[in-house]
């Protein structure tokens, strides 16, 4: 199987490994600033839970840098998209769809509504939708004193009974993708709706995300009183709107979101990752800042459409947006 990787960040360098391994013949494309980083190959770290880190080797065997050169390169079976969300344009992702001709898309974009936009340029059988169930992030990472971070390259965990959900019209082309990825050592599974099955995750993680950032990076703070209350009143709207849009029960995260759950959270959290998990979180979600606004500013016109509340998120958002205006001023 020929598997053309779209994005070789830490998504797609993690899932492009993972279909080498299962025995697909994998290329990036990326920026062309970064072809000669994807010709010299990537280092992938993985992270057990116990134990030391051990380093492999991801190396593509092929690079390409725009919809020219897709179109003239052999036919490829799937182009796996690992961009953020916000990198969806509709004319870039219609330069891919004619490009591709009829291979599979597999996207890997958090938030609601990343398939109906998909849908207007690719056919209903050729698109498939998953779920990300691993952490991964460039090492060491900047500014860490964490001694296991001393392994250079992207670094991966997979957690306790990680599974990747996958879902599409075509039930033949999402079990291929099923059994590459199993090939490759990660456990994968049919869904009736992947992006429904982590939209209640994201509805819960985009707000936290973006509370942390108002909160410094700070775990610790963001268990007091303010940062926790804003949290869940803008996770449990979130919820609401998941729930609407996806016919499903409203799951009772929010309820978790109390401040003496973060506090212990806080404390338990980086002693039980085996990873420098604030700075993580801060180093990799600041990579990805736009895509926060971006699920964030959709929710809330979800909500809207929807006569939802979407005060907190309303509000939230307003915050956020004053904090970076500020950080860029300085």
């Amino acid at each position: 199987m020929r598997i053309l990787v779209v994005g070789a960040g830490a998504v797609g360098q993690v899932y492009g490994h993972l279909a080498a391994l299962g025995g697909a013949e994998v290329s990036v494309y990326v920026r062309p600033g970064r072809r000669a980083e994807a010709r010299a190959g990537y280092e992938i770290v993985r992270v057990p839970l116990f134990g030391a880190r051990r380093r492999e080797r991801f190396e593509p065997v092929g690079v390409l840098t725009s919809a020219a050169e897709l179109a003239a390169a052999p036919s490829f079976d799937a182009l796996w998209c690992c961009v953020a969300t916000p990198a969806l344009e509709d004319a870039w992702v219609r330069a891919l769809a004619e490009a591709s001709g009829k291979a599979t898309f597999l996207s890997f974009q958090p938030g609601l509504g990343v398939r109906e936009r998909l849908a207007a340029h690719f056919a209903a059988e050729r698109l498939l939708t998953r779920t990300i169930p691993f952490v991964a992030g460039h090492s060491p990472l900047p500014g860490s004193r964490d001694p296991r971070e001393q392994l250079e390259g992207m670094s991966v965990l997979f957690p306790p009974g990680a599974q990747a959900r996958l879902s599409g019209a075509s039930e033949r082309r999402v079990l291929e993708q099923i059994t590459l990825l199993r090939r490759g050592g990660l456990d994968a599974a049919l869904s009736r709706a992947a992006e429904a099955d982590g939209a209640a995750g994201t509805a819960v993680l985009m707000p936290m995300v973006a509370c942390l950032e108002l909160a410094d990076w700070k775990l610790a703070k963001l268990g007091e009183p303010e940062h926790a209350s804003r949290f869940r009143s803008a996770a449990h709207e979130a919820l609401a709107v998941t729930s609407h849009e996806t016919g499903r029960d409203l799951p009772p995260l929010d309820l978790l979101i109390q401040p003496p759950l973060l506090r212990l959270a806080a404390v338990l959290g980086p002693r039980v990752m085996p990873l420098d998990l604030e700075t993580y979180l801060e180093v990799h979600f600041s990579k990805v800042g736009d895509q926060t606004v971006k699920v964030i500013d959709d929710l809330i016109g979800r909500a809207v459409a929807a006569s939802l509340p979407c005060g907190a998120l309303r509000d939230l958002a307003a915050r956020l947006a004053t904090r970076r205006r500020a950080s860029e001023a300085e």
